[in-house]
């Protein structure tokens, strides 16, 4: 179905069981200071109040055209079934549970129209918590704007500090998206298509935050964060008895993009040195997931196995060795403090440093809280008893987005002394008068004053 009149712009809102917060996200969208668009909305079959929701606005705006489809196909067919129903000049994705400053779409319209250079616009980035709290500000990434495709692509190959590609939700031009395969429905498909659109353009990102990313419980990031061999089911809505292959698909994804992509010989030699350089950083990665499928291969299959979990188990030993020097350097002796770890380091010696499990009963750890208020009890209770730092050990890096307002109680009062891909530290000692913001390459000043910063300790 195609609308009579094209809009100039298409909004597409795929949604699956999104009730607790898409009233939010209509109005905020249907309230922005520019209005010339269509809102295309693909309800996957839910089975909550959705479709209900749903009618009822369309019933009141005539922007909106509602589908419904007869069964759940999956994230990834979804996101590109709205797409595939827009006939625009411009097109952008929205999520059920994000919200929109009024000034959202004006902003990037005004870009795109005045420099045909610019592919993708997008705005700095807010994540808000279930209550609509302000947690965190994102920005900016300066190298997604430069005139070079290399230099664009190489930045969105680099490792993400933030797991949601935000610029996925910014507004593209429709007939450069056509060119991409969209949502190709395996894990980091998203950042692989931001990475295959930077090669045919600028990205421009609009200074002021006017996108609000919410984050909360029931969201589908850090789920597919932990398990990437999850994501097929949820992208694709099917699930396969052979092992999924995504660091492989996404390396496939990158040098196809290149292939596909406009580039002179410079650039396009240049951006296949970017994708060498990126199968240096996930070599564990290609590796784990080439010694999954083999075992498959009937007689080869099971010694093959063993000799993966050995390696498996020599890279466990390693990172943990890893780990206790970062803590050893980090923490003075004598020094007790809170370990989240899920129980996985039980037993360490960390040389004259007492760690306390989290959460912890008669000295063991038991499992996760149940909810953000007995996290936040039992950080507390645990630092009034002595605690003095919190160390996250990387198998519960996911706790920071699943229990977003301990998450966001921790950043915002503790001053966090290191982050890096094995630990995320924090001096429980003193609380930290001013607001902890990502340290960043472009400022490693703010590290030094952090970790050289004396306050008065707390009674």
């Amino acid at each position: 179905m195609k609308h009579n009149s094209p809009m100039k712009l298409s909004i597409g809102l795929p949604v699956y069981n999104g009730e607790n917060y898409l009233d939010a996200a209509l109005q905020s969208i249907l309230s922005q200071t520019f209005g010339e668009f269509e809102l295309i909305i693909s309800d996957n079959r839910s089975t909550d109040s959705t479709e209900a929701i749903c009618r009822s606005w369309a019933a009141r705006d005539q922007r909106i055209r509602y589908f419904r489809n007869e069964k759940n196909i999956g994230a990834a067919p979804n996101f590109n079934r709205v797409f595939e129903l827009s006939d625009a000049q411009y097109f952008k994705w929205i999520a059920h549970d994000d919200l929109h400053e009024p000034g959202f779409l004006e902003a990037c319209m005004q870009v795109l129209d005045r420099d045909p250079s610019t592919v993708l616009v997008y705005s700095r980035a807010v994540t808000i918590d279930w209550e609509g709290k302000r947690l965190r500000e994102w920005g900016c990434a300066p190298e997604l704007g430069s005139s070079c495709a290399m230099v664009r692509f190489r930045a969105s190959l680099r490792p993400p500090v933030d797991p949601l590609p935000l610029p996925i939700f910014g507004v593209v031009r429709a007939d450069i998206l056509r060119k991409t395969p969209l949502q190709a429905g395996y894990a980091g498909c998203d950042r692989a298509l931001l990475a295959e659109l930077s090669l045919y353009g600028r990205f421009h990102e609009v200074a002021e935050p006017l996108f609000l990313q919410r984050e909360h419980k029931h969201r589908a990031g850090p789920m597919l964060a932990r398990n990437p061999h999850q994501a097929k089911a949820f992208w694709m809505g099917v699930r396969s008895p052979r092992p999924d292959w995504p660091s492989w698909q996404n390396l496939s994804g990158h040098l196809s993009a290149v292939w596909r992509a406009p580039l002179g010989f410079r650039d396009r030699f240049g951006c296949y040195r970017e994708v060498l350089r990126w199968v240096r950083r996930e070599r564990r990665g290609l590796f784990d997931d080439f010694m999954r499928s083999t075992e498959c291969i009937p007689g080869l299959g099971p010694v093959l196995q063993r000799l993966y979990r050995k390696h498996r188990e020599r890279a466990w030993q390693n990172d943990v060795r890893c780990l206790t020097r970062d803590i050893e350097s980090l923490l003075p002796e004598d020094a007790t403090f809170i370990l989240v770890d899920e129980g996985n380091f039980t037993g360490m010696d960390f040389s004259r440093r007492r760690p306390i499990p989290f959460l912890q009963r008669e000295g063991r750890y038991w499992g996760p809280p149940a909810n953000d208020d007995d996290a936040i009890r039992a950080l507390e209770k645990m630092r009034q008893q002595g605690a003095g730092f919190m160390v996250v050990g990387w198998p519960a890096f996911w706790w920071l987005g699943y229990y977003t307002e301990w998450s966001q109680y921790i950043r915002s009062r503790f001053i966090c002394v290191e982050e890096n891909d094995r630990i995320i530290a924090f001096d429980l000692r003193t609380i930290d008068e001013y607001r902890h913001r990502p340290l960043t390459p472009e400022a490693p000043a703010d590290k030094a004053e952090l970790l050289t910063r004396r306050q008065v300790p707390l009674p």
